[in-house]
């Protein structure tokens, strides 16, 4: 199961990437599209294939954020953890989690998630 604080993050993402979805389609959109045809199974390998890499390394995303404000990477990475172990433990995955990963894997490949390296 996941702790309060865990399903408290993955609610705030998924809340994040549905009003995400009111801005029009994209590449990313099409990236979404193409994540429909795998099963859960392979999803969950997919991500847990991506997360063994990002969470050994700084991540972020390639944009300046303004003063005061945080980078939504790490929070993304917090809830692609919990969803994957919740996978583990109990075999399932439910719609909302699925989609979770499914944005994961289209952040990474459309380069919104990346390693940051110090200059």
């Amino acid at each position: 199961m996941m702790s309060p604080t865990q399903a408290k993050r993955v609610t705030y993402l998924y809340d994040r990437f549905m009003a995400a979805e009111l801005k029009g389609w994209s590449s990313y959109d099409d990236y979404m599209l193409l994540l429909e045809w795998i099963d859960d199974s392979q999803l969950c390998r997919e991500s847990e294939a991506l997360y063994s890499i990002h969470k050994n390394k700084k991540m972020g995303c390639p944009f300046e954020h303004p003063k005061g404000t945080l980078c939504f990477v790490p929070g993304v990475l917090e809830g692609v953890e919990a969803i994957l172990d919740l996978y583990e433990e109990t075999g399932s995955l439910h719609p909302k989690n699925r989609y979770l990963l499914e944005n994961y894997l289209c952040l990474c490949q459309d380069g919104q998630i990346c390693e940051l390296v110090d200059s």
